[in-house]
């Protein structure tokens, strides 16, 4: 998850996405993985993000949603 096997350009949204999933993980998950919490950005940033990455792929798929 950290180092990707992605393009560079490709690792941005990727993060973004990652994140997102991230933060619909529960409590007790994100402890047992040592994943960090940030309460602003996850509150905040990452879910508008994630809506729009997974928009995105909809989109360049040709899905509706």
């Amino acid at each position: 998850m950290r180092n990707p096997p992605l393009p560079l350009l490709a690792r941005g949204p990727y993060a973004l996405l990652a994140a997102a999933a991230i933060t619909e993980l529960p409590a007790w998950t994100r402890r047992e993985l040592r994943l960090p919490r940030l309460p602003v950005a996850e509150s905040v940033l990452v879910p508008p993000a994630g809506h729009a990455i997974i928009g995105a792929v909809r989109w360049a798929m040709g899905t509706r949603g």
